[in-house]
């Protein structure tokens, strides 16, 4: 059956940006985050300080001026900002925005906006350009990590890891190379090496963003957070201005919503969303069903705001919209698989263009070899568009008792799928009961709907004699979920049967 991803739990985990989203987004600015100096870590900044006193190159001057920002002023800083200005674009954009801050020199206007260009069309010659300045700007662990993004969305994973590793060894301190490196690791799927990277680091305990990051990689992990009552501590104190306590605040409301603490939930949640990031605003709108959470339509207008709005608009069951927005969401986030399985799942289901489901679910197949949702999103669009063979040939490169839960529950229906398309009905419906059973046993009740449904759908379309039965339990046990897409399934298969049933009866009608 097609691949869901309501069923996942969604982790606040860092958004992997360009250098400079990063920057038109304001995760990186220091302005708002100066005045919270009450989360501690004066040491930390005279360690800062002692490594530029003994080091004077670019790397430490920005590690100090960098510290300065967050935790206050000190005149060796505001030497090491001189430094950084006087090498002008040899530091690099953020370094010397970070100079001017300590300096209190004005920004220029319009400094940096935010790239609209679509990936596909100039990675190459971003790569290109980014390695040539890896050559005059060896210590740029920006450039260096915005390379290694380039690498993952090519599928190029090893250039990636080694780009990560040296941005990793200049900058090993810097928020943007620390959540990226993160990012990069989850994606490998080096989740242990991600957490490690986090919680061994001296800034974590002092960084809201970096706690945030430790807390939804903890989460991905299940795994108690480290960090949490440091991070409880920074929420409650008062002194971390929104923007920069929003994925703070979200990432601890999940961890209290998965353990049934909607109450507090809700108070976090809404303190994530007073000025969110576009991560926070889509966690906020996929928890809002969950627990009953409000969301502000208005909120949308954030930046890069498009996996929010796609949420919402499935929520509202408007399939259309929903779709049109992972199309946006997938430029924005072109190497993450989620994008690419939301839109894939949607256009193979409700909105019944299975060709287009295997188009986007081959595009995001690219940048995640191997992934058992998309590869199941694949075999099941071909199944649906007449090809089982084809399709049967993709389940076979899954190792579907290895894949995740959700995953192995929809391989096994896509699998029953195939053989009531090849014409073994008996076998297909052995599958989708083995379905079935596995989605009762791990507790996922919406699957288990899922699986019925396509089942009745399939003995329906085969003629099976209670087909009509099997279709009314099925219907029933979708009710239950009026928030997800299943009455619309409901309707669409039962729709497809009988035209089915009439068109046989037709064609019976004709020979006699």
């Amino acid at each position: 059956m097609a691949t869901t991803v309501e069923s996942s739990n969604r982790r606040i985990v860092p958004r992997w940006r360009s250098f400079r989203d990063a920057l038109a987004t304001r995760e990186l600015d220091p302005t708002a985050i100066a005045e919270s100096k009450g989360i501690g870590g004066e040491e930390f900044l005279r360690q800062r300080e002692h490594e530029w006193l003994e080091n004077k190159e670019l790397p430490f001057a920005t590690d100090l001026v960098g510290a300065a920002c967050v935790l206050g002023d000190s005149e060796i800083a505001k030497e090491a900002a001189d430094f950084i200005l006087e090498k002008g674009s040899q530091a690099g954009a953020l370094a010397q925005k970070l100079a001017r801050f300590v300096l209190r020199i004005p920004e220029p206007p319009d400094i940096i906006r935010p790239s609209v260009s679509d990936w596909k069309i100039v990675a190459q010659n971003q790569i290109r350009n980014l390695k040539g300045r890896s050559r005059t700007e060896p210590r740029n662990a920006f450039v260096w990590t915005d390379l290694a993004r380039l690498y993952v969305q090519l599928a190029l994973t090893k250039p990636a890891e080694r780009a990560i590793r040296v941005a990793l060894a200049l900058a090993p301190a810097d928020r943007f190379v620390l959540r990226s490196a993160a990012r990069f690791y989850l994606h490998i799927g080096e989740n242990e090496q991600a957490l490690r990277l986090l919680r061994r680091n001296e800034r974590t305990k002092i960084d809201p963003w970096l706690m945030a990051a430790e807390l939804a990689v903890s989460s991905v992990l299940e795994k108690t957070p480290k960090f949490g009552k440091i991070a409880d501590q920074c929420l409650t104190s008062g002194r971390l201005p929104p923007f920069h306590a929003s994925e703070l605040a979200s990432a601890l409301a999940s961890f209290e919503m998965w353990e049934g603490n909607d109450k507090r939930a809700k108070r976090l949640f809404n303190q994530s969303l007073i000025e969110p990031t576009e991560n926070a605003l889509a966690q906020g709108v996929w928890a809002s069903n969950k627990i009953g959470l409000n969301v502000d339509e208005k909120r949308f207008s954030a930046l890069n705001a498009q996996e929010a709005q796609a949420l919402s608009a499935h929520i509202q069951h408007n399939w259309e919209s929903s779709f049109q927005f992972s199309r946006q969401w997938v430029k924005y986030e072109s190497f993450s698989a989620r994008p690419h399985l939301h839109g894939s799942s949607l256009a193979s289901s409700v909105l019944q263009n299975p060709a287009e489901g295997e188009r986007i679910a081959r595009d995001g197949i690219r940048t995640n070899p191997g992934h058992a949702g998309l590869l199941n999103s694949i075999a099941f669009c071909l199944a649906s568009q007449g090809k089982p063979d084809e399709a049967k040939k993709i389940i076979q490169e899954v190792k579907i008792d290895e894949s995740p839960l959700i995953a192995k529950i929809c391989l096994i229906a896509t699998m029953g799928l195939i053989e009531y398309r090849l014409g073994s009905h008996d076998g297909g419906r052995i599958l989708y009961e083995r379905a079935i059973a596995e989605a009762v046993k791990h507790n996922k009740p919406e699957l288990k709907a899922r699986a019925m449904l396509y089942l009745a759908r399939e003995e329906g379309l085969a003629g099976r004699p209670k087909a009509e039965v099997c279709m009314k339990e099925a219907i029933a046990e979708a009710a239950k979920f009026p928030q997800l897409d299943l009455q619309t399934l409901a309707a669409i298969f039962s729709t497809e049967i009988q035209n089915v049933e009439i068109k046989r009866k037709s064609s019976v009608s004709v020979r006699h």
